[in-house]
């Protein structure tokens, strides 16, 4: 059974991969270990920056959601303060309507 060139390829790119992460027969860390994926810091540098990142993305999420919240509150507000402005529109055109009736009523008189 022959295997297309696109599934030898991917077969191809999770070996390497794989050993990559895994390292090679003699113990070397593989290039997912810490101190080869940050080069030029200390070992403690790679789980300080995981933290520093991860922190950073909490405070980007907690930012969104308030700002989400905020944005919902403020939709309320803009759909009741759209009521209240109908209705007071309501109110003037039927005080309107009131008066005139009452000038045209006199007039009649």
């Amino acid at each position: 059974m022959r295997r297309s060139t696109a599934t030898r390829n991917v077969a191809v790119r999770v070996q390497t991969l794989t050993a990559r992460l895994a390292g090679d027969s003699q113990g070397n860390p593989g290039a997912g270990e810490p101190h080869q994926v940050f080069a030029g810091f200390p070992p403690f540098a790679s789980r300080l920056t995981r933290r520093i990142a991860m922190f950073w993305k909490f405070i980007l999420i907690a930012a969104l959601a308030v700002g989400l919240l905020q944005l919902g509150a403020f939709s309320v507000w803009v759909v009741i303060l759209k009521a209240g402005l109908i209705f007071a529109v309501l109110v003037i055109c039927g005080l309107v309507l009131s008066m005139l009736w009452r000038k045209a009523s006199a007039k009649s008189d």
